[in-house]
C-alpha cells in the first residue's frame, strides 16, 4: 500500500525470481543497479531479495523487531563489481535517516536519506567495519558489526576476488537453462 517503505517496480523492472507469483514487490533501496525488493507474504514473513547477487532471504517480522540496522550481507558475489564494489544489502527502523559505513582505513560512507533499507556499495580492500544508523537529527540510533557482534555478520572482505563485470541474473548458472538469451556471455 501506499504506506509501505520503498517503491512498486517500474514498468520494465522485474520482480525477484524468487518471490511468490502474484506478489508485488517493492523496491526499498537500490545503488548501482543493485535493488533491494521486498514483499510482505500474506503468512507474516517478510522476503527480500539481494538484487543481481542471487540470493533471498525471508524472516518474521517478529525477528526485525528491536534492530534499527539489520544487515542482510553481500549475497552470493564472489567478486568485486566491474568497479571494485560489492554491495552490502540492510533493512533499518523506520527512524534511521542516515546510515555510515566505517572502514578500517580511510573516509566512512554515508548515504543520506535512507527510508527502510540500504544498498552500500562496500570496498572490499579497505575491509568495512559495522553500519552505524543516525536519526534525522544525527544521533547514532543503532549499529550492526561485520564481524559478528551483537547485531552483525562475519564478513571475510579478503575472499573477494579482483573487479568482475556483472553477469546479469537471467544468465546467472542455474537460471540460464540449456539455450540462455542471446545477450548472455558465452
Amino acid at each position: 500500500d501506499s504506506h509501505a517503505p520503498g517503491r512498486p517496480l517500474r514498468p520494465g523492472e522485474s520482480a525477484a525470481h524468487g518471490f511468490r507469483p502474484g506478489s508485488e514487490p517493492r523496491v526499498i533501496a537500490e545503488a548501482d543497479a543493485y535493488q533491494l525488493q521486498f514483499v510482505r507474504a500474506k503468512d507474516g514473513m517478510i522476503d527480500f531479495d539481494l538484487g543481481q547477487t542471487g540470493v533471498g532471504i525471508g524472516f518474521e517480522v517478529d525477528e526485525l523487531r528491536g534492530h534499527a540496522v539489520y544487515l542482510l550481507g553481500p549475497g552470493a558475489v564472489e567478486n568485486a563489481d566491474e568497479h571494485g564494489h560489492v554491495p552490502l544489502f540492510g533493512v533499518t527502523a523506520p527512524q534511521v535517516a542516515a546510515v555510515e559505513l566505517t572502514y578500517s582505513s580511510g573516509p566512512p560512507l554515508r548515504v543520506d536519506g535512507i527510508k527502510g533499507g540500504f544498498v552500500l556499495l562496500a570496498d572490499p580492500t579497505r575491509h568495512p567495519q559495522e553500519v552505524i544508523g543516525y536519526d534525522a537529527g544525527g544521533e547514532e540510533i543503532d549499529s550492526a558489526s561485520l564481524h559478528n557482534e551483537g547485531n552483525g555478520i562475519d564478513i571475510d572482505w579478503d575472499v573477494y576476488g579482483p573487479p568482475s563485470p556483472r553477469v546479469p541474473i537471467e544468465c546467472q548458472p542455474g537460471l540460464a537453462g540449456r539455450t540462455p538469451p542471446p545477450h548472455c556471455p558465452g
